[in-house]
């Protein structure tokens, strides 16, 4: 199959495991309205954008034709970029084809774990064999660089070729020996998330940098049906397009304990064709988990804020997460669970701290709540499969102010209400798992929101694979 371009450029395309890819960096000079996308040579203009623009290699337009365009981020994270029916692909979707790669043999060295795909995804021309990386050091892995014996690369059709970058001070970089893909996610105001490929290394990386850089794109098929704001009304019987276990629906077990709430309620949110609940009231130090042998559930909801649970226990909820990839939807107080297994507050993000705690060697000061408070949120991403099409709401629910930060927390939603902290929804990747958070789900005032119940259908359909 091929798909073309405003300029009329045609891609190839390769289907690795469920996704479909383009073979060929996107080389358009025209979003697909028709209107031109700048290209900008002169380095002092370039380091100085906000606004879309592109560039060619050491701006020479022959090598675009071969290798693509440079782009920066202001232009691939626009939604005219790419023709109809194809996107940029989320940091999460570039994960997913790493991942398919390792489990299904395709490591240099036969493996499958471990990140060893790159000669995998790279032409068996143009990577040279180094024995020093760009910055002179010796490199720990002659064996498995794209560049040693390229004709075994390429087992998985992605074709990748060195492109280079160019950095957002202006200057070009690594044209013979990188490539540099952005994806559609943002890390922070300034800077977005990115995948590479270098032919001194044996992994797919991937990293963040400034959104001003200039990276090449590779598009994703768009098989997600219904985008717009009708994909935030979706009632959980809408219909699913894979999941870990019964491909008809999520099994969720929801954990709770150790804080009230209107069960009624709340599992009214949940309550659909594709979606089936399950609650564990924990009793003593977390027995769920004490044995996970016989694991039925594709997504774990905690919504408890219980402390104990003991070395075991704490083992067997790592190894659900990093060995089979159960999901994480963790809501409201689960945020204040745990309060001194450090590990917790990295899988989930944060730690909401009410105990006398030390996180980084010194004591965390108490985090502060208000009940009942009308809390502005405003949609930061609206276009993670979790808020595509949706808008800034009103909510009336509990504040939360004084938490610990992940810093490489992918955020969705924030609000500037003087009695909480900036974020309030966000996405992690632990292991195989991903993890979504949300501050929100208090009581009925939650409950009854409809953006919050959406956010929580879809929070689960996303953490267990079903919607991408």
């Amino acid at each position: 199959d091929t798909v073309q371009d405003a300029d009329g450029n045609i891609y190839h395309t390769v289907k690795i495991g469920n996704q479909i890819w383009t073979v060929e960096n996107l080389i358009t000079t025209k979003f697909n309205d028709g209107t031109p996308i700048p290209n900008v040579n002169d380095a002092e203009v370039w380091k100085g954008l906000s606004t879309p623009g592109f560039c060619y290699y050491e701006n020479k337009p022959n090598h675009g034709k071969t290798y693509g365009l440079l782009y920066n981020w202001y232009a691939a994270s626009s939604a005219k970029i790419a023709p109809k029916g194809w996107r940029v692909p989320t940091i999460e979707e570039q994960f997913v084809l790493r991942d398919y790669l390792v489990a299904n043999g395709f490591n240099y060295d036969g493996t499958k774990d471990g990140n060893k795909v790159a000669k995998a995804m790279a032409t068996q021309t143009e990577w040279p064999y180094l024995e020093k990386d760009a910055y002179g050091n010796a490199l720990p892995d002659l064996v498995g660089m794209i560049g040693n014996k390229p004709e075994t690369n390429n087992k998985s059709g992605f074709s990748a070729r060195p492109s280079g970058c160019r950095w957002n001070d202006g200057s070009f970089h690594a044209g013979e020996t990188s490539v540099y893909w952005w994806s559609a996610t943002p890390h922070d105001d300034s800077h977005a998330c990115h995948t590479s490929l270098h032919t001194w290394f044996a992994k797919f990386g991937d990293n963040h940098h400034h959104k001003r850089s200039g990276f090449s794109i590779r598009l994703i098929r768009d098989d997600q049906k219904g985008r717009g704001d009708e994909t935030m009304q979706q009632p959980a019987s809408a219909p699913r397009a894979k999941a870990f276990g019964d491909p008809d629906k999520v099994d969720v077990l929801v954990v709770t304990s150790g804080h009230h709430f209107d069960r009624e309620s709340f599992f009214g949110i949940l309550k659909g064709d594709d979606i089936t609940c399950s609650e564990f009231v924990l009793k003593d130090e977390s027995e769920i988990f004490e044995d996970i042998g016989d694991w039925k559930y594709d997504v774990i909801m905690l919504y408890n804020m219980t402390q104990k649970i003991s070395p075991k226990r704490q083992e067997n909820f790592v190894r659900l997460l990093k060995e089979n990839g159960i999901g994480v939807v963790v809501v409201h107080h689960a945020q204040a669970a745990f309060q001194s297994w450090r590990e917790y507050h990295h899988i989930i993000g944060t730690a909401y701290i009410y105990f006398d705690v030390e996180i980084d060697g010194k004591p965390w000061p108490h985090g502060k709540v208000h009940e009942g408070l009308n809390i502005p949120v405003s949609v930061r991403d609206d276009q993670h499969p979790i808020t595509r099409g949706m808008k800034d709401f009103k909510i009336t629910d509990e504040t939360y102010k004084g938490r610990w930060w992940a810093k490489d927390n992918h955020v969705l939603l924030t609000t500037n209400h003087p009695e909480n902290d900036e974020p309030i929804a966000w996405t992690r990747q632990y292991g195989r798992s991903r993890v979504f958070n949300i501050q929100l789900g208090h009581d009925a005032g939650a409950y009854n929101c409809p953006e919050y119940r959406n956010l929580l259908v879809r929070g689960v359909r996303w953490t267990a694979g079903a919607i991408q």
